[in-house]
């Protein structure tokens, strides 16, 4: 965790930024995401999105992987596979409060206010690279919006910064749930005489 708060005080003292980061978590199974991170095109789009305003920082973990687990000698158990994580990934998944590796990739949007780190875990489509990019482009552009709003003399308030980010990435997600139910009603409708 030392180097998460060594690394967020560093780029706190930056009196342009806000107080908050992305971090994107993936690893070598996610080929999509890997395309769109080593593009130098790709990441210069998502850089100008954000804008010098906030800092957005990639970390690839070590891949879990599933197996079966490990039995005493002479005992008896399911051959269910189990999710094994690797060791060296113990550290990423305590700062950030993540169980493990197998729901990855994520772009985390966090801060750190009182000790205690605040985060919101949104899921990065890898079906293609260009859903990889325009899965990361939307949650981008979405806290950048947020950031906009947010008046320059509490851009420094982590807590508040954090909400108005939180309020902003729900207000879409409502609004994506309700255009989902209108394109069921009218789908519905189709079937009425």
């Amino acid at each position: 965790m030392n180097w998460l708060i060594r690394l967020h005080e560093h780029y706190r003292s930056n009196n342009e930024l806000v107080d908050i980061f992305g971090v994107i978590l993936y690893t070598d199974a996610h080929a999509h995401i890997k395309k769109v991170l080593a593009d130098h095109d790709y990441w210069k789009s998502l850089d100008e999105i954000s804008g010098p305003h906030w800092a957005i920082f990639s970390i690839k973990p070590q891949a879990g992987q599933y197996g079966f687990p490990n039995f005493p000698r002479d005992t008896i158990g399911f051959l269910v596979p189990v999710w094994k994580e690797p060791a060296e990934n113990k550290p990423i998944l305590e700062v950030f409060g993540i169980k493990s590796t197998e729901k990855l990739p994520l772009f985390i949007v966090f801060t750190q206010s009182n000790d205690e780190i605040l985060k919101i875990e949104l899921n990065i489509e890898d079906d293609t690279t260009e859903k990889a990019y325009n899965s990361l482009k939307k949650h981008i552009e979405i806290v950048t919006e947020a950031v906009h709003k947010i008046d320059s003399q509490y851009k420094k308030n982590a807590e508040g910064v954090f909400n108005a980010i939180k309020m902003n990435i729900d207000a879409h997600k409502n609004w994506e749930t309700f255009k989902k139910g209108i394109k069921l009603i009218h789908w519905m409708k189709g079937f009425m005489p």
